[in-house]
C-alpha cells in the first residue's frame, strides 16, 4: 500500500472517529425527552455506545487474525540448535 493510500484511509478513520465522538457528545448534552427521529437520545446514545464498542472489538479481533495469518512461522529449534553448533 502506497504512502498516500495509508495517509487517505487515516484520514478517512479520523474524519469518522471525530464526527461519532462530537455525535456522542451531542446525544450526551441533550436532555432524555428530546426526539432524534422519532426515538429518545438515549435510545440514540445507547445504541452508538453499542456500535462503536462491538466496532472496535471487531476490528481488534480482525488485527489479531491479521497478525497470525501473516506472521510467518519460526523455524524449528533443531535447526537453530544445529545452525549455533555449526556457527560456534
Amino acid at each position: 500500500m502506497s504512502r498516500s493510500a495509508r495517509l487517505f484511509l487515516a484520514l478517512i478513520l479520523t474524519l469518522a472517529s471525530t464526527l461519532s465522538i462530537a455525535l456522542w457528545i451531542y446525544l450526551v448534552i441533550q436532555p432524555p425527552e428530546t426526539l432524534l427521529w422519532g426515538r429518545p437520545t438515549t435510545w440514540w446514545l445507547a445504541a452508538l455506545s453499542s456500535l462503536l464498542s462491538v466496532g472496535l472489538l471487531t476490528t481488534i479481533l480482525l488485527w489479531i487474525a491479521y497478525l497470525l495469518f501473516t506472521t510467518p512461522s519460526p523455524r524449528p529449534i533443531e535447526e537453530e540448535l544445529e545452525e549455533e553448533r555449526i556457527s560456534g
